[in-house]
């Protein structure tokens, strides 16, 4: 399994959502590789960020991949999944929690107009492509039908339906850290002029994507409305 995203989505929260409907997790290289030798489940964190030796003997295998294309080269059996977020509250995450650079480090993404350009190329591909399973984290946060549906793409029973999952990967919250929101549709609503007001001209060209960028409105309407 696959994954494909950008920092910031709401991934991890997705991600451990999954692991913990396959089995739990007994140990970890924090905020590398978890497992559990038993169910020979393997999860590995960024894996274009880290060098790994994958193992070869698994009965589930996930690989996560932060600010980048999908591989085009896809393996027949692959399950291909793509994460994302809706644009003005994934822009605004990653602005709370690195300010105008908008990535940990130069191994991420740091130019906007490169964050914007790929999170589009990433939800054509979620639209156009019928070999990726999408999920929009808004949607997965919202609704347990959603979820369950997810599930059923991958094979898996929502039994342990839990979305409060904080991982030390994801380290929580860009707003409020590993502190859970007592109203979850506050995960939503992040976006706000105040945040930007030592950098009004990042706000103006988020403001002018998300009104004027043809394939924004585009990617909204089918995606996010």
């Amino acid at each position: 399994m696959n994954v494909y995203t950008m920092c910031r989505s709401g991934n991890h929260a997705i991600i451990f959502w999954l692991i913990n409907n396959i089995c739990t997790v007994d140990h970890n290289i924090q905020g590398a590789v978890y497992w559990n030798n038993e169910k020979k489940l393997y999860y590995y964190n960024n894996c274009n960020h880290l060098s790994y030796n994958f193992i070869e003997n698994y009965n589930h295998l996930i690989k996560s991949f932060e600010d980048t294309d999908m591989d085009t080269n896809i393996r027949y059996g692959d399950i291909n999944i793509i994460i994302l977020r809706d644009y003005k509250n994934f822009i605004a995450s990653r602005y709370k929690k690195y300010g105008s650079k908008l990535g940990l480090n130069n191994s991420y993404l740091q130019n906007y107009e490169q964050i914007r350009d790929l999170w589009i190329r990433l939800c054509d591909q979620i639209i156009n492509n019928d070999k990726i399973i999408g999920i929009i984290y808004n949607s997965w946060l919202t609704s347990k039908e959603y979820r369950d549906n997810i599930c059923s793409k991958l094979g898996i029973i929502n039994t342990n339906d839990n979305t409060s999952i904080v991982s030390d990967i994801g380290e929580g919250s860009s707003f409020c850290g590993v502190k859970l929101e007592e109203d979850s549709t506050l995960y939503l609503n992040r976006f706000n002029e105040k945040l930007f007001e030592n950098d009004i001209e990042l706000l103006q060209k988020i403001l002018d994507d998300y009104e004027n960028n043809e394939s924004i409105k585009k990617i909204k309407k089918i995606l996010f409305d």
